[in-house]
């Protein structure tokens, strides 16, 4: 186990949230001590849910201590093994990749602390982790075998499309490739002559577009792991004077993904909601610590994700602004 001065150090690029006038309500005593670890805010969809992780904190007199690795899943593991050294009522943990994570959240697991994975399977299939209380994310394969089929159908069925993936190794990725080779396998004139990895960053996308322009003369179609890739992807097509030639569609349903969608940038997206994905596993911790599931927290915990298109974009903005942060 880390020392304390490597603890310090480790730690040190993390968020402690303290917990509000609510604390010790609805089960009395002390706050809930709970700790959090995902990609970081290198991702602004991670930044939106560590958002909401604060918000239903403060709500359910959660002391959060939230560490941000940067989206580099060596630091994450070294992060979560110097939180070894302390004790945790909660862990809630979404690995960056599928497995990295498992081994110390074993060792939380023994030492009594409740653990929930969220976003991506915290273990291998063949090398599970048992005891976890419950695994909240949302079904990826379904998600992307529907943002596809709507592409595809937008598309009437034929023409050149790409793939661009997020983080090699991570559950969810895996999920969505699968969803979007299945639901092309419907559509025979349509062709898959690319997909790569963007690592969910608009950088590493648009390069990998860029790259594109000079290769595919034609690119009718594209599904992208997450939004943020599909500005990448907006912005080479910009530049190289083919903004509108290409129907983008990504995830995440973002403010700013629909607005996107509303203006006809983008072809659609689905609503893969950040403040339910972070936010469920504060609550449910919560719950659980102050016993107030007497019942028990199903072993998987799934969040809806709905296609977002020009009918309903509109909704999808509104319940997650400030205040309302629903959806």
């Amino acid at each position: 186990m880390a020392g304390t001065g490597l603890v310090a150090s480790l730690l040190a690029a993390c968020t402690q949230v303290q917990p509000g006038p609510t604390a010790g309500e609805g089960g009395g005593g002390k706050p809930v001590k709970m700790l959090s670890t995902s990609y970081g805010n290198v991702i602004p969809w991670t930044t939106q849910g560590y958002a909401a992780q604060k918000y239903w904190a403060r709500q359910f007199g959660v002391e959060l201590t939230q560490l941000d690795p940067g989206g580099d899943p060596a630091k994450q593991l070294s992060q979560l093994e110097a939180a070894l050294a302390q004790k945790w009522d909660v862990a809630i943990i979404n690995g960056i990749i599928q497995g990295n994570l498992a081994a110390p959240a074993r060792k939380l697991v023994d030492a009594g602390t409740a653990v929930i994975s969220y976003l991506n399977d915290v273990a291998l299939p063949d090398d599970p982790v048992p005891g976890l209380l419950s695994t909240v994310q949302a079904d990826h394969y379904q998600l992307a075998f529907d943002m596809t089929t709507k592409l595809c159908n937008g598309l009437a069925g034929k023409g050149k499309l790409i793939e661009t993936q997020g983080i090699a190794g991570s559950s969810n990725v895996v999920d969505r490739h699968r969803g979007f080779s299945d639901a092309v396998k419907a559509f025979p004139g349509v062709e898959v002559v690319a997909s790569d990895y963007g690592n969910f960053v608009t950088d590493k996308a648009q390069s990998l577009w860029e790259s594109y322009m000079i290769k595919y003369p034609v690119i009718d179609g594209a599904f992208l792991h997450n939004e943020d890739m599909t500005f990448g992807a907006l912005n080479a097509l910009t530049a190289a004077g083919r903004a509108g030639k290409t129907l983008l569609a990504g995830v995440d349903g973002s403010m700013r993904g629909c607005q996107a969608v509303l203006s006809g940038q983008i072809f659609g997206t689905v609503r893969h909601a950040a403040s339910q994905v972070y936010g469920w596993p504060v609550i449910l911790g919560a719950l659980h610590a102050r016993g107030m599931v007497p019942e028990g927290i199903p072993e998987k915990v799934v969040v809806s994700c709905p296609v977002v298109d020009k009918s309903n974009a509109d909704s999808v903005i509104f319940l997650q602004s400030e205040n309302v942060n629903l959806v």
